[in-house]
């Protein structure tokens, strides 16, 4: 008796662990974006549309104009998807502090990169 009640409590635990492990692999469900698409995150202002357009000619250290916010690329580097990225800072004169994003070229076009990690105001 004590064998199959052995027996039912491992497979309960090693179903629980299969169906909690099936989930969206790669979804951000803070974003809804699923991080293993070869897709960029639209953007979600004109500003954001301005930087696009701006982003590869911008060289690393210039602060760019775009619309109502300013950006300035902090870093340049190859993702581990093999794109090319940039880091960047944006400040929109209209709205609150500072943020960080990263726009990588997707299949030859700019774009944002999905958030990795939730957004948070650190204080």
């Amino acid at each position: 008796m004590k064998t199959i009640l052995k027996f039912l409590i491992l497979s309960l635990v090693l179903a629980c662990i299969t169906i909690s492990c099936s989930g969206a692999h790669g979804k951000n469900t803070s974003t809804g974006y699923d991080l293993t698409q070869n897709t960029a995150v639209s953007p979600q202002n004109e500003s954001e549309k301005i930087i696009l357009s701006k982003i590869a000619a911008t060289p690393a250290g210039v602060l760019t104009q775009a619309g109502s916010a300013s950006f300035m690329v902090t870093s340049n580097y190859f993702a581990a998807s093999g794109r090319a990225c940039k880091s960047i800072e944006i400040t929109d004169t209209a709205n609150a502090p500072a943020s960080s994003r990263t726009v990588c070229e997707f299949e030859g076009q700019w774009g944002f990169a999905p958030e990795v990690l939730p957004t948070t105001n650190i204080q």
